[in-house]
């Protein structure tokens, strides 16, 4: 559609329904907007400052729940619209608007609209009526979303926003669709592919194009049916509220409108004529009155025929139960609320007795509550249990009945009150355990205020702090490690500001000065509002799991003789050079390490005496380095060396290295005193002498993989062997 056609504001039902002044004034303030994608994943902007017309738009109105969950509760087109509601007597109710689909709308600032409306002119009344038809689409799609079933759901929601669009494409995710009907995105997933197979759609990269509408209707549930016909009668009712409402006829005024009709007749009788005459002039001035009188009956009647089935509408779109009985205890009456609730059809509920539907425990119950409403004549409540059926499970109903003024007739609303049964269950399940699990587990369970000071205490923690201390009122952050508290502060705050508990690990100090390692696990106690006002921390004392977990690393991860590490965390570790190395652009290095003459010193002295060199020239090899570099046995006598970010120039690098290479072969011929200790035997000191060859090379990027590296410098090393021990050699290729 061209854009000036979409901008034109008789697409919009109401405001092509106005005229004359009123239509003059809003022209002066409505602007046009486009809505786009951007509008379809977050609210409407603006929307406490304007209301929309949509005219090529739908916009769908949600609402959001304690829990933070969104549904959507009703669409807007172009027969409507958006937030006429929230500029009223519902401004408190958390609704928020998106665009369902992206086009165009007019939107006019609230403060104007509001004017508007208190004037009492069409707009007002057209509003109303819309609001009417509004209401009721969400009544209607509440007890859809309660009752029926996520495939029923999303067929009648692809099929009313297709009443409000041109074509059959829909731009909408799987996501965005589990968000609307207040399901998950993987049910959804689920539903669209049984309709693609049944033929009604096919689904693309978020966009789903309807290939069969009645294989959708079929699909869909009675609601869509009821939500249609509301929205087909609408434009309608906005014509029928236009009408200006007509004078309340009195004897004067119907006489003096008759007579004007009367003297447009084609022949009036002439005012001098005789008695004849004037009788037949008093006869049909007369005549004209009555059928006056039976035109405004008529209207009278049509009136009263359109409030009646605006009635009717309410009540079977309300979302609860309502039920008539007669004296005996026959359905008379039933919404479709009620209908869904006892699972029967509407057409099947004459002569139906409503005691059928309950569990058989609840007859006696029922009936004496049913007689005590009729002969009480006043209203009476009762609790009973409803029957599983094909569509549900035994549901629990809380019935509120009053009595017709003639005792005739028992007139029931019932609430499903199955969840709100089974959470106070629950509830009280929790309470009556609650003592017996808090004061037994071994866990550390802790209720806070939100300032972080103590509420209550399992008795665990008397473990750590003693049964005589009080901690009721402490502040809980006191005994947290001075290098964790302000972390674990700034946790706690997150977790009352956001409602969000987190896992985390701290250190806890005891009187005694011992140090404790504790995961704690928070939640958030609401009251309500749904307001945070307590705090529950669970923790355990993982001290031992995390001295176990060092000590499986070490035995992973290091060489248990010299604590050094080990050919794995070498090769990791010579990876991250690597790495860094390809982002830096500067060389690394690898060290090949030998020591000379080794296996005659464990000839010599025996195994002891060699691990005992072999731990000294571990702490000689570190000491020779920086801390970023890494010093690794690779096994026996044998270690290597990782340097990493050295020189860009690889001459450069080359010298550097080899300054290390000298210093290292420097240190480890310096003379070893090894002290040996024997059980029961006086210490004794070894004087040894050993030397170092070392083999070396260069590595930049991934020019090299690990495996080539050590190759590389394990053959410098040899050959440094072959040329007299005691020897640096870098490695060059070819």
């Amino acid at each position: 559609m061209p854009h000036g056609q979409t901008h034109d504001p008789k697409l919009n039902l109401i405001l092509n329904a106005l005229c004359g002044e009123e239509l003059s004034r809003l022209l002066v303030d409505i602007e046009p907007v486009e809505l786009s994608r951007r509008e379809a994943e977050t609210d409407l902007p603006n929307l406490e400052s304007y209301v929309f017309f949509p005219t090529t738009c739908i916009i769908s109105l949600s609402a959001t729940t304690s829990d933070g969950q969104a549904t959507e509760l009703a669409m807007v087109g172009n027969e409507g619209v958006a937030g006429s509601m929230l500029a009223n007597s519902l401004a408190s109710i958390p609704y928020h608007f998106t665009a369902t689909r992206p086009g165009a709308a007019f939107r006019l600032p609230l403060e104007v609209f509001r004017w508007e409306m208190k004037q009492g002119g069409r707009l007002h009344q057209l509003v109303d009526t819309f609001n009417q038809t509004l209401l009721n689409q969400i009544a209607q799609t509440a007890l859809c979303n309660q009752h029926h079933s996520v495939k029923q759901k999303l067929s009648r929601w692809l099929l009313s926003t297709l009443d409000r669009s041109q074509g059959m494409q829909i731009s909408m995710t799987h996501a965005q669709l589990g968000e609307r009907l207040g399901v998950r995105r993987e049910a959804v997933s689920e539903v669209a592919v049984e309709l693609q197979r049944s033929g009604a759609i096919s689904y693309s990269r978020g966009e789903i194009s309807v290939l069969d509408l009645l294989q959708l209707e079929r699909e869909a549930c009675e609601c869509y049916g009821v939500i249609k016909t509301e929205k087909q009668h609408l434009p309608s009712l906005l014509a029928a509220s236009q009408a200006s409402p007509a004078a309340r006829f009195s004897a004067p005024t119907l006489r003096q409108r008759a007579l004007a009709l009367y003297s447009q007749h084609p022949d009036p009788v002439p005012k001098g004529a005789s008695d004849m005459g004037r009788t037949l002039h008093e006869l049909q001035v007369h005549q004209i009155e009555l059928e006056m009188q039976y035109s405004e009956l008529n209207k009278s009647y049509d009136e009263a025929d359109r409030l009646r089935q605006r009635f009717a509408d309410i009540y079977d779109f309300a979302p609860v139960a309502y039920v008539t009985l007669d004296i005996v205890g026959v359905i008379k009456q039933i919404n479709l609320a009620g209908a869904i609730l006892l699972g029967i059809k509407r057409s099947q509920s004459a002569r139906q007795r409503f005691a059928t539907a309950l569990s058989a425990g609840n007859l006696n119950t029922f009936n004496a509550f049913f007689q005590e409403v009729l002969n009480g004549q006043t209203k009476r409540s009762c609790k009973l249990e409803l029957a599983a059926n094909a569509q549900r499970d035994a549901a629990i109903v809380l019935i509120d009945a009053v009595p017709d003024e003639d005792g005739q007739e028992c007139r029931m609303v019932l609430h499903d009150i199955t969840q709100r049964e089974k959470i106070e269950n629950e509830l009280r399940e929790q309470k009556e355990f609650y003592h017996l699990i808090a004061e037994n587990i071994s866990d550390f369970i802790a209720v806070l205020d939100l300032d972080g000071r103590r509420l209550y205490n399992s008795p665990s923690y008397m473990r750590f702090f003693g049964p005589q201390r009080d901690l009721r009122g402490t502040d809980s952050f006191a005994e947290i490690h001075p290098d964790d508290r302000e972390r674990v502060r700034n946790i706690f705050r997150q977790t009352v500001h956001s409602g969000i508990g987190r896992q985390l690990d701290y250190r806890l100090i005891l009187a005694d000065g011992s140090c404790r390692d504790m995961e704690s696990n928070g939640s958030v106690i609401r009251d309500g509002q749904g307001q945070v006002v307590r705090v529950v921390v669970v923790s355990h004392d993982v001290t031992e799991r995390k001295q176990a977990e060092l000590q499986v690393r070490q035995l992973a991860f290091y060489d248990p003789l010299t604590r050094l590490p080990n050919r794995r965390l070498l090769l990791d570790r010579l990876s991250q050079s690597m790495l860094s190395s390809a982002r830096s652009r500067c060389y690394g290095a690898l060290m090949f390490i030998d020591l000379d003459n080794f296996k005659l010193l464990n000839d010599t002295h025996g195994h002891v005496v060699g691990d005992v060199l072999l731990i000294e020239a571990a702490d000689r090899l570190k000491a020779c380095v920086r801390e970023v570099d890494t010093v690794a046995r690779f096994g026996g006598d044998e270690f290597v060396v990782v340097i990493s970010e050295m020189d860009t120039d690889k001459s450069k690098a080359g010298e550097e290295v080899l300054q290390v290479a000298e210093k290292i072969r420097a240190s480890l011929s310096a003379p070893y005193r090894l002290l040996i200790c024997h059980a029961g035997k006086p210490d004794q000191v070894v004087e040894h002498r050993c030397t170092a060859t070392i083999g070396m090379v260069l590595y930049l990027n991934h020019d090299a993989s690990q495996e080539q590296i050590l190759e590389w410098a394990d053959c410098a090393m040899y050959q440094a062997k072959d040329a007299g021990r005691n020897a640096v050699r870098m490695f060059v290729e070819g």
